[in-house]
C-alpha cells in the first residue's frame, strides 16, 4: 500500500488501466482506496490488532490479486510491471506476482485459522490477560 501511495498521482491508475480488465469506472476509486486498505490491514496485522478480521481481509485481497493476475496471464495481456512495488523501484511480472501472492496467502492462512495468538494486542480489546 505504501509503495503505491508514493507513486505520482496518475501513475497507479495508469498501471490499473494496463491490466485491460478493470472497467474504467472503477479505476479512480480503486487507485485511491486499494493502497489505503493495503496499508491499514498490513499495519494492523503487524501490530496484532483485530488479527482474525484483518487476516481474513488480507486473504481476500490476495485472492483478488491472484484472480486478477490469473486473468491477465490467461488473456495474454502484456504488462511489464504490476505496480505492486513500483514506488520502491521494484518491478514484477504477472507470473512473479502470482507466485508471491500465493506464498503470502499460504503465510496468512495459519494466522487466520489459529485459535489463539500469543503475541498480539487483540487481548487489550477483548479483556484478556496474559
Amino acid at each position: 500500500g505504501l509503495s503505491k501511495l508514493l507513486l505520482p498521482t496518475e501513475e497507479f491508475p495508469q498501471i490499473l488501466r494496463s491490466y485491460q480488465i478493470i472497467p474504467e469506472i472503477f479505476i479512480g476509486p480503486l487507485s485511491i482506496v486499494a493502497p489505503g486498505i493495503e496499508l491499514l490491514t498490513g499495519s494492523f496485522l503487524v501490530l496484532g490488532l483485530f488479527t482474525r478480521l484483518i487476516s481474513l481481509m488480507i486473504a481476500l485481497q490476495l485472492l483478488a490479486f491472484i484472480a486478477l493476475m490469473s486473468l491477465v496471464i490467461a488473456s495474454g495481456i502484456e504488462i511489464g510491471d504490476c505496480g505492486c512495488f513500483s514506488g520502491l523501484g521494484f518491478h514484477e511480472t504477472p507470473v512473479q506476482v502470482l507466485i508471491r501472492d500465493g506464498i503470502l496467502l499460504m503465510m496468512v492462512l495459519p494466522v487466520l485459522f489459529a485459535q489463539k495468538h500469543k503475541y498480539v494486542l487483540d487481548g487489550l480489546f477483548e479483556g484478556e490477560k496474559g
